[in-house]
């Protein structure tokens, strides 16, 4: 019996004290007491306004304007040529010089036409001192001679006008491929021989419409002769003039003709002169930069005018600043604001520049951490200040796209985001204990935020970490 006396005191003990234990911590909560044994230390913030700036920085760089094109004065085959991609290029520098071989064979053609002349010359001399008669049988014959001969080269000219259309007409789609090629040869998605073969294509077909032509002139000069021959032998017969009439008309004709072939002569050699007088044996560069890009190499053969060298003028004036800013901050932004450009590409020293540009095309690139941006392309031009210019390197760019007055801040690493995506942070009542918290974010500067759904004077956990939940209880570190 006294044992279980006992034992009934003990559980009745028990129950006392856990009966008190219930009533000292419901106490101590509706006190506001803090329960320390189970606090978590951290940093505690007061949310505060101010105003504030928020700059951004950004990658950019050194991109060209434009390029300078250096192009052949001459045509002929290149020889002494070892300029290649990124070669450093100054005024009055000889590039490359030409195979003398083509100046040699004009200076040959040269000496032959100027025989040719003087023996023209000669026979228009003799022709006019002679004099012998000639048969009225004769011009009859001449005549019928001409009237065929002036049919068939009229056969022959038809001909030759319908040859020429068909070789401009192939001219034509020809070079509807070359510049086909051409443009694929500069975006690089051909080889540069498949672009040559259009090219050498097209010489073969302008070369044939060049001699068609030839061939024309030549067969209305014939035409234009034998009308002027049948004209006179008719004009002889019918007014049966004299044998030594119709002889000096026919030396007329003759002579007509000696006359119009010196001509011919006295034209080629003047553009023969020309040609020699102008030709330069060796190309010298008018710019001043740095090769971007070369288009030939020894042993090509070049027509005048043809592309040999890109130039990329090195002077300030010639340089951007490029670099991009996201879409939502584009409208954030004007022309002639000032940038701040920095690094190491730089000498670790600062410029300002001012925006020049700022585009109206969003482009989708890469950001740092691998996901796709839309953004804006931006440019500033590269101040005169800036030294030992290196194209194609990056520049840090500093630039203010915001200035807030009396905002609500936080710092970024208060911000955690819960199982829907959505901020929030934990705001610290008087109890020390913490709750959740909804809040919208917005511009940052360095380590802040701006934050909306909290109170000025609220406080919150400045570092939290992911053992907290709602309802826990803090300790304020001091330090």
């Amino acid at each position: 019996m006294k044992s279980t006396f006992r034992k009934e005191r003990v559980f009745v003990v028990i129950v006392v004290l856990i009966i008190l234990g219930l009533a000292l911590y419901t106490a101590m909560n509706s006190e506001g007491l803090k329960v320390r044994s189970v606090a978590f230390p951290v940093r505690i913030g007061v949310v505060k306004t101010s105003d504030v700036n928020i700059d951004k920085q950004l990658i950019g760089k050194i991109i060209p304007k434009e390029s300078l094109f250096i192009y052949a004065s001459n045509e002929g085959v290149i020889k002494d040529f070892s300029y290649k991609n990124n070669d450093f290029i100054d005024e009055s520098d000889r590039l490359l010089t030409y195979d003398d071989k083509l100046i040699n064979d004009k200076k040959m053609s040269l000496d032959k036409l100027t025989i040719d002349l003087q023996a023209k010359n000669a026979d228009i001399e003799r022709l006019e001192a002679s004099y012998t008669e000639v048969s009225l049988f004769a011009e009859q014959n001449s005549i019928l001679n001409f009237e065929n001969n002036i049919e068939s080269l009229n056969s022959n000219l038809r001909s030759l006008y319908e040859n020429l259309s068909y070789l401009q007409s192939d001219y034509k789609d020809e070079y509807d491929r070359y510049e086909s090629k051409r443009f694929l040869y500069e975006a690089d998605a051909i080889s540069r021989n498949e672009f040559e073969d259009s090219i050498t294509v097209l010489k073969e077909i302008d070369r044939r419409i060049g001699d068609v032509v030839n061939d024309i002139e030549s067969v209305e000069s014939d035409v234009r002769y034998q009308r002027k021959s049948l004209e006179i032998a008719k004009s002889a017969l019918d007014q049966k003039a004299a044998d030594s009439q119709k002889e000096l008309q026919l030396n007329e004709i003759t002579r007509e003709r000696l006359l119009y072939e010196k001509e011919r002569i006295d034209l080629e050699i003047s553009e023969l002169r020309l040609f020699i007088d102008s030709y330069r044996l060796e190309e010298v560069s008018a710019h001043k930069g740095v090769i971007k890009e070369v288009f030939v190499e020894n042993g090509d053969y070049v027509t005048k005018g043809q592309k040999l060298i890109e130039v990329i003028n090195m002077r300030n004036d010639n340089f951007n600043i490029e670099f991009y800013i996201p879409e939502n901050q584009a409208n954030k932004i004007s022309i002639g604001q000032a940038v701040t450009i920095a690094g190491d590409t730089l000498h670790n020293e600062e410029f300002t520049a001012n925006i020049s540009s700022i585009s109206t095309i969003v482009e989708t690139r890469m950001d740092d951490r691998g996901n796709n941006e839309d953004v804006v392309k931006v440019k500033a031009p590269l101040p005169d200040s800036v030294r030992d210019i290196r194209i194609g390197y990056s520049v840090d760019v500093h630039l203010s796209v915001a200035n807030l007055r009396d905002v609500k801040m936080a710092p970024i690493l208060a911000i955690l985001a819960d199982e829907n995506g959505d901020d929030f942070v934990f705001i610290v009542d008087e109890n020390y204990r913490i709750s959740k918290r909804l809040v919208k974010t917005g511009e940052f500067n360095n380590l802040d935020i701006v934050i909306d759904g909290v109170e000025v004077g609220e406080r919150y956990v400045m570092n939290p970490n992911k053992t907290l939940k709602e309802g826990d209880i803090v300790e304020e570190l001091k330090n």
